[in-house]
């Protein structure tokens, strides 16, 4: 079972306020939990097994090096401590409790397709983190100049799900699309949602946006076996669009 700490993760300029104001409502949503912030002074004394990488991030990933410094940090934060990571351009719409009773947890951003890191739980010591943290080196190695979201986001995660790990349906945390900022999608309403990730790499690219609210939790997929190219099992068949 996922212990009840929430980590969030925030690198580089001072925090949003949006997002301070979502922070605030995701502690008040827990009272039970132990919240955690971590900041770039808080990350400093936070020695993590590719701490080579997070150092070069510039040169890893250039004007999204702070992009890819969080990927790293999450990962090894959810390993050594277990919880829930949620980024903080994630708007809480209900609490996360019904999510604790698994081994480890993502989400899907596109249904069936890819995964994505944005919200993510498991125990502590989880073979998958493991898994993600010693594999990083050589992805990043075999490409080079790629953006976070190859070398350390959904296309690294998804071919890297393996069994035991339950998979929601889009609509629980990413219920509109990275390429629908900007349209009508983006402002709900969200009714299957625990949180909406609002996209907020993208957003800074295009400006100006809306954002909405909901109820109803979504079900679960859970993974048949290891590989993007396993078939995933549906908990509510015909309901993943």
């Amino acid at each position: 079972m996922i212990p009840k700490f929430l980590h969030q993760v925030w690198v580089g300029p001072p925090v949003p306020e949006q997002f301070a104001e979502w922070a605030a409502e995701w502690k008040r949503m827990h009272p039970s939990w132990v919240y955690l912030l971590w900041l770039d002074a808080d990350l400093a004394s936070f020695t993590m097994t590719n701490q080579r990488l997070y150092d070069d991030a510039e040169q890893i990933a250039g004007p999204s090096a702070n992009q890819f410094r969080a990927d790293l940090a999450r990962y090894e934060i959810l390993y050594r401590y277990g919880g829930v990571y949620v980024d903080l351009d994630c708007e809480p719409l209900r609490p996360l409790d019904p999510l604790l009773d698994a081994e480890a947890f993502v989400g899907w951003e596109t249904d069936l397709v890819w995964a994505n890191n944005a919200v993510m739980g498991a125990e502590p010591f989880h073979p998958w983190l493991a898994d993600l943290i010693d594999g990083l080196p050589a992805h990043v190695a075999a490409h080079p100049g790629r953006r976070p979201n190859v070398l350390s986001g959904p296309q690294y995660i998804t071919p890297r799900l393996t069994l035991d790990i339950t998979v929601h349906p889009s609509r629980a945390f990413y219920p509109y699309l990275w390429s629908d900022v900007g349209t009508a999608r983006e402002s709900g309403p969200f009714p299957d949602a625990y949180c909406v990730h609002h996209w907020n790499n993208t957003r800074q690219r295009n400006r100006g946006r809306t954002i909405r609210r909901s109820q109803q939790p979504p079900q679960a997929v859970r993974r048949r076996g290891a590989g993007h190219e396993g078939v995933a099992e549906q908990s509510d068949p015909g309901q993943v669009p």
